[in-house]
């Protein structure tokens, strides 16, 4: 869920009007906003980068002079961090897996699952805290205690969602400068509310559960909405050794995306920190990028992920391509005359026709979709470690991308 972050490309008038943030009222928040947080004038000179915007971006950084490949731009801490929103579940200090077994050790307070006594990240700042311990200590029925074996990967989902969501909130009342960072973020609440599925599962799922199955009523139903929009559209997804964790850093956020990115990032896997730097030579005031999607995904895929999760249609030199830059990412075999090679027509109209370069085989866009999906379903049911089975998958892929 890179996710992400904020301040995308749009592909028509609609959307760039949407991103103005809905009148002059919220655009002269965001300037002073952008007034308070950017760097100073001497700071930001001794910077490999800066802060620009526009009305298509928002903010986003451009190189402050040439930088070469492999120069480093932003190494920084989170200003919040969380387990994954997936069904696996983890510890809440180091964000590796642990199992929901009986036998599986658990915080004596809350009840939730821990990889054991001594997790480097107890009562420390970037795992969990006292205080998010006392809260779901009081809340342990409808919390920690209904992570068991019993629990389907929805519950469980649906549960540590929760954490990060509710970390940030906490920190409204006990770290306000930390939080100010935060609330800073792009949010797309105004084009997240007109998204009735999103807004729903967010609305049931997250303010419901909190407001009343928590009883944390003091929270108002708009400022969780507003969290839940900054990590939909800004968070990271770091790990390393078997941790998996998503993060809201201080800088990084800022970047923008395209699917030919020149930035690439790492993190430390004791202190969390991000380190991001440049992949290739990028030229003086030059965007700088990442990728919110998977490289290795075709266009299809890439487009449809960004745009449910970051609200945007990518409209890139990549997406626009149906050679994708030479990569030929998305082509398949034809089925009708197996030697020439279906592309999308038209890359950025999502629901468009498909064709074959050597024969007259069409296919329609949702027909391409499901392939892929059984494509993807495949491979997820392959075991990591069973080398012989990975290896007739890819035989059997030849077939269906070619070599």
């Amino acid at each position: 869920m890179p996710g992400r972050k904020k301040n995308h490309h749009k592909n028509n008038n609609n959307s760039r009007a949407r991103h103005q943030r809905g009148g002059q009222q919220s655009k002269d928040k965001q300037e002073q906003q952008d007034k308070e947080q950017s760097p100073s004038p001497t700071e930001e000179k001794e910077l490999p980068y800066r802060v620009e915007h526009s009305d298509i971006y928002g903010r986003y950084l451009v190189a402050n002079r040439q930088l070469e490949a492999g120069e480093t731009l932003i190494r920084e801490e989170p200003l919040a961090i969380g387990p994954c929103v997936s069904g696996d579940p983890v510890c809440l200090g180091c964000y590796h897996p642990v199992s929901l077994k009986a036998d599986q050790y658990r915080c004596p307070g809350c009840a939730w699952p821990l990889c054991g006594s001594t997790c480097a990240g107890l009562k420390h700042r970037h795992g969990h805290t006292e205080t998010e311990c006392q809260l779901y200590a009081e809340r342990r029925a409808v919390a920690g205690e209904l992570l068991t074996e019993r629990a389907g990967p929805a519950e469980v989902r649906d549960l540590y969602e929760l954490v990060m969501i509710v970390r940030i909130l906490l920190l409204r009342q006990h770290d306000p400068e930390q939080f100010a960072l935060i609330a800073r973020m792009e949010s797309h609440t105004e084009e997240r509310r007109q998204n009735a599925v999103l807004w729903r599962h967010y609305e049931e799922k997250v303010v419901q559960r909190l407001r009343v199955t928590w009883q944390l009523e003091d929270l108002e139903a708009e400022q969780v909405h507003e969290v839940c929009g900054i990590l939909d559209v800004n968070c990271f997804e770091i790990g390393q050794n078997g941790a998996k964790a998503r993060t809201l850093y201080p800088s990084a956020f800022l970047l923008a995306h395209d699917c030919t990115p020149n930035t690439a990032h790492t993190d430390d896997p004791s202190s969390f920190e991000i380190l991001l730097r440049t992949s290739r030579r990028v030229r003086e005031r030059e965007a700088l990028t990442l990728s919110y999607a998977y490289t290795l995904q075709g266009t299809l895929k890439r487009r449809a992920f960004m745009h449910e999760g970051k609200l945007f249609w990518c409209c890139c030199r990549r997406c626009s391509d149906p050679r994708e830059l030479g990569t030929d990412c998305s082509a398949l075999v034809c089925a009708t005359c197996r030697t020439g090679s279906v592309r999308a027509v038209d890359p950025l109209q999502q629901t468009g026709d498909w064709a074959c370069d050597r024969c007259a085989h069409k296919m329609g866009a949702t027909e391409v979709e499901r392939q892929l999906d059984r494509i993807n379903n495949d491979l997820e049911d392959i075991d990591v470690h069973d080398i012989p089975g990975l290896e007739n998958f890819l035989l059997r892929c030849v077939c269906i991308h070619g070599s």
